[in-house]
């Protein structure tokens, strides 16, 4: 996950919307490497930026979550956890 992000994406804040710390979810809602993916991250060539440890970092969808994306976007890439 070293390898730098494309300039075709641009990653969007969603700390306005962090409403868990990840180490609360029950563990089936856990990353398998939950303490790697904290501030910028590049997966796969796309940047995406990851909340801070030890604060609100997730958003779980118990409520509905709305986000502000000021900019046109063909798609959005999203990285998600589905309960085991």
């Amino acid at each position: 996950m070293s390898n730098p992000a494309s300039h075709h994406f641009t990653p969007i804040s969603l700390a306005g919307a962090f409403n868990v710390d990840r180490t609360s979810l029950p563990e089936a809602l856990r990353p398998p490497r939950n303490d790697s993916f904290f501030g910028a991250v590049t997966i796969s060539g796309i940047g995406f930026r990851f909340g801070d440890e030890g604060v609100p970092n997730v958003v779980s969808l118990t409520e509905r979550v709305e986000v502000q994306v000021d900019d046109k976007a063909g798609y959005f890439v999203c990285v998600h956890v589905v309960e085991d």
